[in-house]
């Protein structure tokens, strides 16, 4: 009787959201009762959620030869093992859990998902396809459940199915307007659809909701790099000054010195580049990406680095026919990147 009264406070600890203290409940239970497959499968549950996935593998092998529903052990299993980036097991458990449980939701939502994953490591579409199926079939089971929205969302934006992944998106919004899951997944759709603004305001509701998101917070701080006022400022401001110290020089007595130039050139540059630096210095991964992310995506952070190429053109050659270009196409570039932002803003 006690394992029992365990088992059942794991599973209200485990919907109210409280994971570490369901995981003693459970434990609890399992430890006097080890044959109780339900005890087990709280155990899993429990384990998943706190992070701690090669433990609950092993809870979840448990489920499967114990419990009267051996789908929910394959599904938790299913979790682990993506977690753990296992993806092509974790694809064959979902399958599994599809194969027992053919009339559930929540089975085919987990088969989408495995399908997801494998087919962002290798462009699987065959199995993407699959999974689309998945979860088409995952919505009309489930109607009432935000998630089954969600995933068929992710993967209608997989396929650039734009119209159908925002009807998925809007309906799972509506079904639970306070999932931080879906609020994250609606911003990644929008974000890789250029669409910077609707992007940032999604991620901003999915932090407010789940404040623990650090792959949320990662992608506001890139986004404020070219949806923020203060970078094409700088930029603006930069090449106006330069290009009348340039004009100015002209009609001096004597035409720029070299080390005029590298001056001017280097605080320029630190003018146009120290906010997005600053905002997406807190980690070297951040700032990894920002070379390979934000540069490829953004036309805004284009023009900064066109301007930087031409601030180092006009500083690094010693006589004055690059001051001649570069300086004014740093107000070029700044114009662009401005042009660039309000077509950002406006999408």
């Amino acid at each position: 009787m006690s394992e029992d009264i365990a088992e059942r406070r794991a599973d209200a600890l485990l919907d109210a959201g409280r994971p570490a203290e369901a995981r003693v409940h459970a434990a609890q239970a399992v430890a006097s009762d080890p044959g109780n497959g339900g005890a087990w499968l709280s155990l899993a549950h429990a384990l998943n959620e706190l992070g701690e996935h090669e433990e609950a593998l092993t809870a979840a092998e448990r489920v499967i030869v114990l419990w009267h529903d051996p789908a929910a052990g394959h599904l938790q299993r299913c979790d682990a093992l993506l977690r753990l980036g296992r993806i092509d097991e974790a694809l064959d458990a979902a399958r599994e859990s599809v194969r027992l449980r053919p009339n559930s939701w929540r089975t085919h939502f987990e088969l989408a998902r495995a399908t997801i994953a494998v087919h962002r490591r290798a462009e699987a579409w065959p199995v993407l396809g699959e999974g689309r199926a998945a979860a088409a079939e995952s919505v009309r089971l489930g109607p009432e459940e935000s998630d089954a929205f969600r995933i068929l969302g992710v993967i209608h934006g997989e396929f650039k199915d734009r119209a159908d992944a925002r009807v998925a998106f809007e309906e799972a919004v509506r079904l639970d307007p306070n999932a931080a899951n879906t609020w994250h997944a609606y911003a990644e759709f929008e974000y890789h659809a250029d669409r910077d603004r609707v992007g940032a305001e999604y991620y901003s509701r999915s932090l407010r909701l789940d404040p623990h998101r650090r792959n949320t917070a990662e992608r506001l701080r890139e986004l404020a790099v070219f949806t923020s006022w203060g970078p094409v400022r700088n930029l603006g401001i930069a090449g106006v000054v330069l290009t009348l110290f340039w004009l100015t020089s002209l009609f001096a007595a004597d035409p720029i010195d070299h080390v005029s130039r590298v001056v001017f050139s280097g605080v320029a540059l630190a003018a146009c580049w120290f906010q997005p630096v600053l905002r997406l210095s807190r980690t070297s991964r951040d700032l990894r990406r920002f070379g390979w992310n934000v540069l490829r995506r953004s036309w805004v952070t284009r023009a900064l680095a066109g301007a930087t190429a031409a601030l180092v053109v006009a500083a690094a050659l010693p006589w004055d026919v690059p001051a001649a270009f570069g300086y004014p196409l740093v107000l070029v570039c700044a114009a662009t990147a401005l042009l660039a932002r309000k077509r950002a803003l406006l999408a």
